[in-house]
């Protein structure tokens, strides 16, 4: 996942100063986003990550120490969707971790080979909801690695998003939530899915889509453990449309609960940053195709963005693990309070609990917020039409209630080949506002995204 820069990070600091100025101005009304109340559950499991569990997945799946799959060892070279045997086995491997923890389900969805792409897997695991179990919160990475016909370990790029969304699984199994969540595991994310139709995160978000599915919210971890060392910083984006696209403000909202998460579980050594940008390049475009709100998070990747990626040097020596565990800390307060968490149940019988310091603890801390004030999240928007998505209904055992996609069309690793590819989707990065909240910031990012243009110098094509 390399990206082009456009921008010097005086014009960054430049930008944001200008929106702090407008917002004063503005009097910023109050957020549309439900204020996050302090939940023990949520609390506890912060508390309980570690950069060591993290480390065994990255480690296990980018080739540093053999896996277990099947019941016998395994080591990576790759997790390119050509690979065959590794990729296959990189499925397996995650199917495996989902069934161990318990879930409500876990499932392999199949997707058939489109313009060049290989046909695969993507793997699903689910906790139902309680009293709102048809609204659905996605968390999801991708599994593949790139480039595709050497060795690509893809330990940032994604077996650290990988890791992070099995550790939420792994911590929220057992627990109970309003809504239903998905731990979502896309293949052919290196083949540009939200180019596509079929493969990867595209099928699945497209059948999700034609079931009615009432997603309310995506967040997708790619490449979310480097640290690039020219930034004092430790930069974390979640990426969002640009306001134009976001038009009741969807994606912001999850933004906005996200750093407000930061603040009330007091999650540091982060600056939270907002880019908005409606170029599609990971599997949350997928998810934007077909109407729903969708953002991703991802370390620093404006101007200084991790130089290993779709190289054989995208190793774990390079990460930096203290970061990576904050970033998964926040990953999984937003996803917890999306999803609507409930109150552990009191030991004893008793009603309530106590904190660390004896007081009293709020009465269902966990409710899950309504993310925009009157927004509909009764599933999908029409933007652009039917994109002819086969399949839908039917009851399949896939985990999104339709049947297997079937086998079509074989691989091809020529260069050029390998998936719906559109060149120069990095063009026009456009910095939002960090932490600036409601329909000021709207205003706030309009107007700071006019004066950057002036700015921009012009971008490369570059891949992903």
């Amino acid at each position: 996942m390399d990206s082009a820069r456009g921008m010097s990070r005086a014009s960054v600091a430049s930008s944001v100063a200008l929106a702090a100025l407008l917002a004063s101005l503005l009097h910023s009304p109050a957020s549309a986003v439900a204020e996050v109340t302090w939940e023990p559950a949520v609390a506890s499991m912060i508390e309980a990550v570690t950069e060591e569990e993290l480390s065994v997945v990255v480690g296990e799946l980018s080739g540093a120490a053999p896996a277990l799959v099947g019941g016998a060892p395994y080591t990576f070279t790759t997790r390119s969707s050509f690979s065959g045997e590794s990729i296959d086995k990189a499925e397996q491997y995650v199917f495996e971790h989902l069934q161990s923890y318990g879930l409500d389900s876990v499932v392999y969805q199949e997707f058939p080979g489109e313009d060049g792409a290989p046909p695969g897997r993507n793997v699903i695991g689910e906790i139902k909801g309680t009293t709102r179990a048809d609204e659905i919160v996605v968390v999801g990475a991708h599994l593949d690695s790139y480039p595709w016909d050497v060795d690509a370990p893809g330990a940032d790029d994604d077996a650290s998003g990988v890791s992070a969304t099995l550790l939420l699984a792994h911590s929220f199994a057992g627990r109970s939530f309003e809504r239903t969540i998905r731990f979502a595991f896309f293949g052919d994310e290196e083949n540009a899915p939200w180019e596509c139709e079929k493969i990867g995160s595209a099928g699945y978000a497209g059948k999700c889509k034609a079931a009615g599915e009432k997603i309310v919210a995506m967040i997708e971890a790619d490449s979310i453990a480097f640290d690039p060392p020219e930034t004092d910083e430790p930069i974390v984006e979640m990426n969002t449309r640009e306001p134009g696209d976001d038009a009741d403000g969807a994606d912001l909202a999850i933004v906005e609960l996200w750093q407000e998460t930061i603040d009330v579980y007091g999650i540091g050594g982060l600056v939270s940053v907002n880019v908005a940008i409606s170029d599609n390049w990971s599997d949350h475009g997928s998810f934007w195709n077909n109407g729903y709100p969708a953002v991703m998070l991802i370390a620093e990747e404006l101007e200084h963005s991790n130089p290993y990626w779709h190289s054989g040097e995208d190793t774990v020596d390079k990460l930096d693990w203290a970061f990576y565990a904050q970033v998964t800390r926040s990953y999984l307060a937003v996803a917890a309070h999306l999803a609507g968490i409930l109150p552990d149940e009191p030991a004893g019988g008793e009603e309530g609990g106590s904190d660390a310091d004896g007081g009293a603890l709020a009465d269902g801390g966990g409710e899950a917020p309504d993310i925009l004030d009157g927004a509909d999240l009764r599933g999908p928007t029409d933007t652009g039409g039917d994109r002819g998505i086969e399949g839908g209904g039917g009851g399949g055992p896939d985990g999104t209630g339709f049947g297997d996609v079937s086998d079509g069309g074989g691989p091809s690793t020529e260069k050029g080949g390998g998936g719906c590819w559109v060149a120069a989707r990095h063009a026009g990065l456009q910095p939002a506002v960090p932490g600036v909240l409601g329909l000021a910031s709207l205003v706030v990012i309009v107007t700071v995204s006019l004066a950057l243009a002036r700015l921009r110098k012009p971008q490369a094509a570059a891949k992903k």
